[in-house]
């Protein structure tokens, strides 16, 4: 016996609580009673997805009974509008070319119609399945058209002072069908304590981590506080009442003159964010964390227990995933200096060569060769797109398969193009990297190297000290500082930080690890968890 498979849709998910679904599995179950048809155990159902769009043919069920159909298979749907509700001659083109062109015979349920290979250009089968779809296609329209009207007379209705139910709410307002208004919720105290926070000088950062740190529920279902979504809340004007242009929509959490202090208050920090520091981080944006993560530096001018101010400034970094209150293994912060001063020393001054990369390197070699692979590519398809265009090898090609053919060959293209425009981008980088470089060892002339050599750990540790006076020496001027920041990014690719064990390594900028922080005397000078 021949078997049969069942494709069953609908549009709304409230759908399913009502007859739709039964009474499309009971018309399969009669049709292959009566046809001596093996109905399959296995049903293709899209719940709740809508067809107006295709969504259901391009990444649903639909797809997948598509994938597994063979010749001789019987699809069974209740009409031609389960299928699809596109244009019609989108819809009839998807059912012909990708269905029935299988030798699959497509059974509409409602009208007894059933469309094989031979038959769907007779005019008997033709005309009423195109009729169908496209009333079930200006049925969708109409119902398009009626949802946005509804949505502008309800955003009508809010301007004009009404209060209404709203799909787009924030969750720290709940709808009374009691009261037919908005009121407070236990996330609205969460708000209230978010704006108190923030006024008494805690960071947006610093709000998010302590949310995050106690476990409270962020207000997307299963996600975690962010500076981002802090600020989002911060800034909304629902927070006073208001709500697309309704002043009243709601029962204010704050009063007018709260709000406009916590407005100025992120303007202000906005403003002076990125300004520079007394002393310019050299390693900006090369600097990550073992877990893969950024780093951020933080500095502390002042002795917590006697809240008196030092005579330095202390720099240290950390993984930014612990300002978030987020977990991360190497959680202890790291005194910043310590790895500038090792590494200008034991790499820029003492072996600067290791990182860069010679014309004949095995990693230059491979990506020419790549380059090389996807300009071949691309030449190859362009001669394809151009033999399709001009129907060089096969002038009877049908409209919709050249359709068809040239938007895979397009996107193909695109792939093609954008990997060879990394390809170029990762090769610039790499040779211009002694340009970079010399700029570097301009700035390292100024440093007399002295030679460490193979002495006793005491005499090679004051060597190595007066190595970091000279180069902190140098290091003192922000201008060659922010020379060194523009440089970096461009001379190497990352320094990841492992502050568990006390370490750090630099990586060049084809991935190659070329220092590792292991030598006796840099044990002493990283720091514990500020």
């Amino acid at each position: 016996m021949k078997t049969a498979y069942s494709y069953i849709r609908f549009s709304t998910p409230q759908q399913q609580w009502g007859d739709s679904e039964r009474r499309q599995e009971e018309q399969s179950k009669a049709f292959c009673r009566v046809h001596g048809l093996t109905l399959s155990e296995r049903t293709f159902a899209d719940r709740g997805i809508s067809a107006k769009a295709g969504k259901n043919y391009k990444q649903g069920a639909l797809k997948d009974l598509i994938s597994m159909l063979k010749s001789g298979d019987y699809l069974l749907v209740e009409d031609t509008d389960r299928l699809s509700r596109e244009d019609p001659l989108t819809a009839l083109t998807m059912l012909r070319d990708d269905i029935v062109a299988k030798g699959v015979t497509v059974c509409l349920l409602s009208s007894n119609i059933q469309i094989t290979k031979k038959n769907m250009l007779d005019l008997s089968i033709l005309l009423p399945i195109f009729v169908r779809a496209s009333i079930g296609y200006g049925e969708n329209v109409k119902k398009s058209q009626r949802v946005r009207e509804a949505k502008l007379a309800k955003l009508e209705e809010i301007k004009s002072g009404s209060v209404v139910k709203h799909n787009c709410v924030p969750k720290y307002f709940s709808w009374s069908d009691k009261t037919k208004r908005y009121e407070h919720n236990e996330k609205t105290r969460l708000v209230g304590r978010m704006v108190s926070d923030y006024l008494e000088g805690k960071s947006l950062y610093e709000i998010a981590g302590n949310f995050n740190r106690k476990g409270v529920p962020s207000m997307k279902t299963g996600g975690k506080w962010n500076p981002r979504s802090v600020k989002c809340i911060l800034k909304s004007r629902c927070l006073i009442g208001e709500y697309l242009g309704n002043p009243n929509f709601f029962e204010p959490i704050i009063d007018t003159d709260t709000f406009n202090k916590v407005q100025l208050l992120l303007d202000q920090n906005t403003k002076n964010r990125g300004k520079a520091a007394d002393k310019i981080n050299i390693f900006k944006s090369v600097v990550y964390c073992e877990c893969g993560q950024r780093m951020n530096v933080l500095t502390q001018s002042t002795d917590y227990r006697t809240k008196k101010k030092w005579k330095r400034v202390y720099r240290y970094i950390r993984c930014c995933s612990v300002a978030q209150g987020n977990p991360c293994d190497f959680n202890r912060s790291v005194p910043l200096d310590d790895i500038e001063d090792e590494f200008f020393v034991m790499c820029l001054v003492t072996d600067p060569r290791q990182l860069l990369a010679s014309p004949a390197s095995k990693e230059i070699k491979t990506i020419r060769q790549t380059i090389l692979k996807h300009t071949e590519a691309v030449k190859a398809l362009t001669v394809k797109m151009n033999k399709l265009i001009t129907l060089e090898d096969d002038p009877n090609m049908p409209v919709d398969q050249i359709r068809k053919q040239l938007g895979a060959f397009q996107r193909e293209l695109q792939t093609e193009q954008t990997l060879l425009e990394k390809a170029k981008m990762d090769l610039a980088r790499l040779e211009t990297a002694p340009d970079q470089f010399d700029q570097v060892k301009e700035i390292t002339k100024q440093v007399e190297a002295v030679p460490l050599g193979d002495t006793r750990y005491a005499e090679m540790t004051a060597k190595y000290d007066e190595m970091v006076k000279r180069v902190s020496a140098v290091l003192t001027d922000n201008a060659v500082r922010q020379k060194l920041r523009l440089i970096m990014p461009r001379l190497i690719q990352k320094i990841v930080v492992n502050s568990k064990h006390r370490s750090f390594r630099v990586f060049n900028q084809y991935g190659k690890e070329v220092y590792k922080s292991e030598s006796p005397f840099t044990a002493y000078q990283w720091a514990d968890e500020v």
